[in-house]
């Protein structure tokens, strides 16, 4: 049986890859920050219900790793969806006294990031990854980069969620240039974490152009289209690799707005 560490696993995309890992046989630990808990938190995991494969803990507790080797899980997203400062830093205090204890059994760490970033964006998500590549030379990285990522869960800073539950707001986190189906994109993610794949960033794109306005206009046909924010790219993106589509985009909000009016 192999063996994962998910960070941030009570969040939108740490959630799921819990929930796909799971149903690989992986034996995962899940590592959450009680600051970034909320009401949805139980809910979540009696989604998964009772499995003997996974374990909770909080990211400041001390842990106990009976296997030799691990594939650690980071997604850098969930912490970008945040935005608190004051979270995201207590997150990566806690996060690098962990993983001086843990390095030693770390065989593959799986970086998730946003695959755009705002401009005047704090750097610290940045800082994070940088510290831990230079703090170990005994694990193997890749790093995935992912567009604007919808389904059930998806936190209300999304505007897909906005426009679900009628409270649209000014500000909003989407990457305009691109949407992925959180199924999609997480088994893409774990389909993809061979030793060809070792020390590349890889960008999941949907293969379609313009998907998220397609979203968006499926969502609500009179949303008036602003002009997209000025953005950087993430450097040095070395692949592409575009998801395997399990359903429409249609169906996936489908199922994102069943979800929340189920709640």
């Amino acid at each position: 049986m192999e063996q994962a560490i998910v960070f941030a696993a009570q969040q939108f995309i740490g959630f799921e890859l819990c929930k796909q890992l799971l149903n690989e046989g992986f034996e995962v630990i899940a590592l959450e920050h009680e600051m970034m808990l909320d009401e949805q938190a139980e809910d979540k995991w009696l989604e998964i219900g009772r499995n003997a494969n996974l374990s909770y803990e909080m990211i400041n507790n001390s842990l106990q790793l009976n296997h030799p080797s691990y594939i650690c899980f980071i997604p850098l997203y969930d912490l970008f969806i945040q935005r608190n400062n004051e979270i995201v830093e207590d997150w990566h205090k806690s996060f690098t006294t962990l993983y001086q204890m843990i390095e030693s059994r770390v065989e593959l760490i799986i970086f998730i990031s946003p695959a755009q970033w705002r401009v005047n964006e704090n750097t610290i998500y940045q800082e994070i990854k940088n510290e831990l590549l230079q703090s170990t030379r005994k694990s193997h990285w890749i790093e995935f980069f992912l567009p604007t990522i919808y389904g059930p869960w998806q936190p209300n800073q999304f505007l897909f969620q906005q426009l679900i539950n009628k409270q649209q707001q000014q500000n909003y986190i989407d990457d305009l240039e691109d949407a992925l189906y959180i199924e999609d994109a997480v088994r893409t993610i774990l389909d993809n974490t061979d030793v060809e794949l070792y020390g590349e960033t890889v960008l999941i794109e949907s293969g379609h152009t313009d998907m998220w306005w397609k979203c968006v206009n499926y969502l609500n046909p009179t949303f008036q289209r602003k002009n997209q924010l000025e953005s950087r790219k993430v450097e040095k993106i070395s692949k592409k690799i575009s998801v395997k589509e399990n359903m429409s985009f249609e169906q996936a909000l489908e199922k994102q707005k069943q979800h929340y009016f189920r709640k």
